[in-house]
């Protein structure tokens, strides 16, 4: 967690829990089928550009699905294809399984450990504002949620979210 708020100081609530539920769930909330992933993916594909300053390819996520954002800017700036990413992203949706009481246990944790970093003062936001947001989306069921529009601002992801090790022939190559 502290590795992305180093990196995206803008986090707020919803952004911080949007980084524990794809580290918890995996990224199968993303795919309704491989068609529309794919026809999302050829979107987005065909209209990043250039890696961002400092960009790194793949991003850790905590949590036990074991997984990791791909970034897709510097993957396809390193010859990365589109196929390759949709294939891991498609795979990783099919292969992490959650059921609703485990997510819930997961996320109760990742929020008990944000309101401590958030007391702690290593957050953007206070622990009340992350209490609050955990517990209004607990009682939702945990669901997904989009980046905030103010992180999409700053940020611009462009990325993934595949299983460790999943695209490792092409991390040997960086």
């Amino acid at each position: 967690m502290l590795w992305h708020v180093d990196r995206y100081p803008r986090l707020d609530a919803a952004d911080l829990y949007k980084l524990a539920h794809e580290g918890a769930a995996g990224p199968g909330h993303a795919i309704q089928s491989p068609e529309e992933a794919r026809a999302w993916l050829d979107r987005e594909w065909a209209t990043i550009g250039d890696p961002l300053p400092a960009e790194p390819l793949f991003e850790p996520l905590p949590g036990a699905a074991g997984a990791v954002r791909v970034n897709l800017r510097p993957w396809k700036r390193l010859g990365g294809t589109e196929s390759d990413v949709l294939a891991a992203f498609v795979d990783a949706a099919r292969r992490v399984t959650v059921d609703p009481e485990e997510l819930a246990r997961r996320l109760d944790a990742s929020g008990g450990c944000l309101r401590e970093l958030g007391e702690a003062g290593l957050l953007p936001v206070s622990a009340l504002e992350i209490r609050r947001y955990f517990e209004r989306l607990r009682q939702e069921g945990y669901p997904a949620v989009h980046h905030t529009e103010g992180y999409r601002d700053a940020y611009a992801p462009a990325y993934r979210v595949v299983l460790d090790g999943a695209l490792a022939p092409r991390r040997a190559r960086e």
